[in-house]
């Protein structure tokens, strides 16, 4: 109790302090949940921080990576939780608020008739209609949009809908660039097993047996874990670690994700992650998907008639195993080794057809937000 009292005093106390700023430090406020949303903000950050641009970063978890850029010109500071987050963003008084959360307006936190423009980047590559709630965008005024599946997707909702315009940015995917800088090639024999979060998922479905016959065949395994996993599925996380955990050969990432683990891997095996469309066009290598129900957050996803980019793309940069085949894992990734040419020609044409300003986003977008409206 004393902890929550302590964090909701810190919330208000900080919400004071950036109310009495001038408007330098309002033209452009980040606000992000917790540090792994945090990530995809660091590389436009650290941008920010090396021109000495005044900026002010709100983030939810205390122990925020964002911290460590803490300077004269860069202020971070933590609102807690729903409560912090209700004080501050649901009056802020700034110009730009730049967000990765989606539903804006739709659950606790609403606009702010003090905020003239809400800006949202995508913390995923994927489509804007399944894996998120119905009307989970409707509010925002700006889109860094990943690729033209983001702009068609969107402008259907606003001329179907009657939304007011939107300002749609063919800005590209940060996290792609970042990982394409730490590209190698690979032959280690390393696999990073990346599943997405739900009831029904690679660690749900076939998890154990998958480490099993990969670890068998003298792979290095690494098991990354969605953030939300971590709770929801955690008899069989436990399961898995139990049985693997002492072996030299397996590893598993909880919440300290790291790119550079993702870059010494030679393949990924995921089921409806949008890790997949990273992994692939950033290290033009194809992706195991392992064939577990879609993930479906929103029941009126036909509402708009293009088809999401996470169903159509599968087939494209990788190749589909049923859960129950697990065991043919080898057989699989013996014939990739063998196209590995062929996989990487269709992942490049795909990363041409879907990703705008390949390598070049964190530019384009800053140099948006530093611009003089």
């Amino acid at each position: 109790m004393i902890s929550f009292i302590r964090k909701i005093i810190l919330s208000i106390k900080n919400t004071l302090f950036f109310n009495k700023l001038n408007f330098e430090w309002k033209r452009n406020v980040f606000f992000s949940e917790n540090s792994s949303y945090s990530a995809h903000f660091e590389n436009l950050i650290e941008k920010f921080y090396r021109d000495k641009i005044k900026l002010c970063f709100f983030t939810s978890d205390e122990n925020d990576l964002i911290f460590k850029y803490q300077s004269e010109n860069l202020k971070v500071l933590y609102i807690s939780p729903v409560i912090g987050q209700i004080i501050l963003l649901n009056y802020i008084n700034c110009y730009r608020l730049i967000m990765t959360m989606p539903d804006l307006d739709n659950f606790h936190i609403k606009k702010s008739k003090n905020c003239k423009k809400y800006f949202y980047i995508f913390h995923s590559p994927f489509s804007t209609n399944m894996i998120y709630r119905n009307k989970a965008f409707f509010n925002f005024d700006e889109f860094c949009c990943v690729g033209n599946h983001h702009i068609e997707e969107i402008n259907e909702y606003i001329n179907k809908f009657k939304l007011n315009k939107k300002i749609l940015l063919k800005s590209g995917y940060f996290r792609i660039d970042q990982l394409n800088q730490l590209s190698q090639k690979n032959n280690n024999k390393k696999i990073l097993i990346a599943p997405s979060w739900g009831e029904k998922n690679i660690i749900t479905d076939c998890g154990f047996d998958l480490i099993k016959t990969l670890i068998s065949s003298d792979y290095n395994v690494i098991l990354r874990p969605h953030i939300h996993s971590l709770k929801k599925n955690k008899l069989e996380l436990l399961r898995i670690k139990k049985k693997f955990s002492s072996l030299k050969n397996f590893s598993i990432e909880e919440g300290n994700f790291s790119l550079k683990n993702i870059s010494e891997c030679d393949y990924l095996i995921t089921d409806w992650s949008g890790i997949s469309i990273e992994f692939a066009f950033a290290f033009e290598r194809p992706v195991i998907f392992i064939d577990t129900p879609r993930k479906i957050y929103n029941s009126k996803f036909n509402d708009i008639s293009v088809e999401p980019i996470e169903t159509k793309i599968r087939n494209e940069i990788g190749i589909i195993i049923k859960p129950k085949e697990v065991h043919h894992v080898i057989k699989k990734i013996t014939s990739l080794n063998s196209q590995s040419e062929y996989f990487q020609k269709r992942i490049i044409e795909q990363r041409n057809k879907y990703l705008f300003n390949f390598k070049g986003s964190v530019d384009y977008v800053y140099n948006y937000l530093t611009r003089l409206d």
